[in-house]
């Protein structure tokens, strides 16, 4: 069975940007080890494949899910990770602070409803 074209692929894309293979290994973190240890996209990691994409301005799942239709094969597997690989954890903390309004205070509460919105949409709960 045909595998996707991945490394030609890649190498059409490095050549259509006028970069060498070595510009690629950088921008995504790899050594040319690594690059000749690639056999098929299937066991690649997404994270890198999102990686290469970015690098080349092609998205290389969409274009290897074409390839699958095109060429009649079926998938697989669905490409998903642990959410671990690719989730970061978050640090929450409690800050405490004090706002002191000066002037007209009777509109201090709408001051105060439009920083509790505003911190809402950045992720933050202000009590």
């Amino acid at each position: 069975m045909n595998s996707y074209p991945f490394l030609p692929t890649i190498r059409k894309k490095l050549a259509n940007k006028g970069k060498p293979v070595p510009w690629l290994l950088t921008e995504i973190g790899q050594s040319q080890r690594w690059l000749d240890g690639i056999t098929e996209i299937e066991n690649l990691k997404l994270g890198v494949i999102f990686k290469i994409s970015k690098a080349l301005e092609f998205d290389f799942l969409v274009d290897y899910y074409k390839w699958l239709d095109i060429n009649d094969v079926p998938v697989r597997q669905v490409l998903a990770e642990p959410e671990s690989v690719y989730k970061k954890e978050v640090r929450k903390e409690d800050i405490t602070f004090t706002l002191t309004v000066r002037g007209d205070v009777r509109n201090a509460s709408k001051v105060m409803a439009t920083l509790k919105a505003e911190s809402e949409k950045q992720g933050y709960v202000i009590d």
